[in-house]
């Protein structure tokens, strides 16, 4: 599905019992453990619970959902995105497992998906196979999402699946060996939506931390690039919260929300402040959902 497409489907937004106030909710490296932690069931209950107290929510998925256990693989993926379709994502990353199954398979998923993939680097012979950026309006603002996929995808999935049938690459993911090929193309994706208006520019990064990614990781593209706000990262499996400094000196911050719903990831923006918090969320199995930013539990009386 194309971002043009999955705008067109949004409902026109009303102001009735919303508080002006955004909440980006984020998952990562869900690697088809659906239930674990507190599960996408947890999630679609944080978002309906956000919702009743009037926030304006943006879900979003930062790569690696489909490959897995039994569950996700035996069924060639397609249970993911069926489960990602019922929660109502708004967008979506490839991460380097999203081709394990081949491209064709890969592709048969984004024919199923009820939200765009977004990449500003993946590519099919130098031409760019998704939108680079989304831009979803919400409470009076415009938030740009830009995608940006590892290119060590090349060799951490299967490296074949990338080749036509002589046996050369067609499909690739600004691989040069500097990092300037990937530092472009993010700018340019930067760029573009803060042209359109964008008010809020969040860069959904299946980059990782590692230091053995260099020149690929998070902090190697904020390091040589501007404009953005936020850096929603994934692919180490982590759940560190840290910033780096862009070109200008400006500290970005960078979260990530570790793997297979160790927790959920989240960025609250006001509509007084503008962007005030972003962070993680994650407990035990036998915990019930934590109170969201305070809210007090009636039921039980806890906050």
């Amino acid at each position: 599905m194309t971002s043009e497409e999955a705008n067109a489907e949004q409902p026109d937004e009303t102001t009735d019992g919303k508080n002006g106030d955004i909440v980006i909710l984020y998952t990562s490296d869900i690697h088809c453990a659906y239930d674990y932690g507190y599960g996408l069931e947890g999630l679609a209950e944080i978002r309906r619970d956000l919702e009743s107290q009037g926030y304006t929510t943006i879900l979003v998925d930062n790569g690696d959902a489909v490959h897995g256990d039994e569950m996700g693989d035996g069924s060639q993926r397609m249970r993911t995105v069926e489960l990602m379709n019922s929660l109502h994502y708004d967008a979506s990353i490839p991460g380097n497992h999203e081709f394990d199954g081949g491209m064709d398979q890969f592709f048969k998923l984004d024919e199923m998906t009820g939200f765009p993939y977004i990449s500003c680097n993946f590519n099919k012979e130098g031409k760019l196979v998704f939108d680079p950026y989304i831009i979803i309006e919400a409470c009076g603002k415009k938030i740009a999402f830009v995608g940006v996929t590892t290119p060590a995808t090349l060799s951490t999935s299967k490296p074949g699946y990338f080749k036509n049938e002589n046996g050369d690459f067609i499909y690739g993911f600004m691989q040069d060996g500097d990092g300037e090929e990937l530092y472009e193309a993010v700018q340019s994706a930067v760029d573009a939506a803060r042209g359109e208006g964008a008010d809020y520019v969040y860069l959904m990064s299946h980059l990782g931390m590692n230091a053995e990614a260099h020149p690929w990781n998070y902090a190697d593209v904020v390091e040589h690039t501007n404009g953005i706000d936020v850096v929603l990262d994934s692919h180490s499996h982590d759940a560190e919260q840290l910033t780096a400094k862009n070109k200008d000196g400006i500290e970005v911050v960078r979260s990530a929300c570790g793997a297979q719903m160790e927790g959920y990831g989240y960025s609250l923006i006001s509509g007084e402040k503008g962007i005030v918090e972003t962070n993680f969320w994650s407990w035990k199995n036998e915990e019930r959902v934590p109170p969201i930013f305070n809210k007090k539990d009636e039921e039980s009386g806890q906050s």
